[in-house]
């Protein structure tokens, strides 16, 4: 008899593992979602996204590929939903960029979009140069304007924090130069004027 169970439990084992092995997964899932109806960015994560809640509104802004490189293509995606029972924004949305520095820079209008099959407002763009971009994204929903600013890094810029810093050396230095130069004639002057 307990050669038999043997039999039984190896013959049981092998049609689960043949079942198993032989049936393909039905559905194919890409970071979660299912893969049907995404286009080529749905493998891939962003390299950053920015979450916001303006308005009457729920907006999530990301940009692709993971790093993003001057002189490549970069893409911007937005999407945007009502607070009150989450339908799809379905207007046009302007994007702009433009410099984040510290002085003003002009404004580059790059498009007005409207929403693709998939709900969402798509943005191709390339940069020049590395630097620190501003993406902005504006639309008018119930006579409402609406923007959104979204910061990007593109490749690696020199930190502001260094500039700020040799800027700051920089001035100590010349303080430095300017007081003992002060010193040194205020020493000049003592040794001429005693007897």
């Amino acid at each position: 008899m307990p050669h038999f169970r043997g039999r039984w439990s190896t013959a049981i084992l092998l049609a689960a593992v043949t079942v198993g092995t032989a049936c393909p997964a039905s559905a194919h899932h890409i970071l979660g979602r299912p893969s049907y109806n995404v286009d080529g960015d749905a493998s891939t994560p962003p390299s950053i996204s920015l979450e916001v809640q303006i308005g009457h509104f729920n907006v999530t802004m990301m940009a692709f590929p993971i790093q993003l490189k001057a002189r490549q293509p970069v893409r911007v995606k937005l999407y945007a939903t009502r607070l009150d029972g989450g339908k799809r924004f379905d207007g046009n949305v302007t994007f702009s960029v433009r410099d984040d520095s510290w002085f003003p820079a002009t404004e580059e209008v790059l498009a007005v979009q409207r929403m693709d099959d998939n709900g969402v407002y798509s943005q191709g763009m390339e940069f020049k140069q590395d630097g620190d971009y501003v993406i902005s994204a504006k639309y008018e929903a119930d006579t409402e304007p609406y923007v959104i600013d979204f910061p990007v890094t593109v490749g690696n810029p020199m930190p502001k924090g260094f500039l700020a810093g040799a800027a700051g050396l920089v001035a100590v230095v010349l303080t430095g130069i300017s007081l003992a130069k002060r010193k040194r004639r205020a020493k000049e002057d003592a040794s001429r004027s005693a007897p």
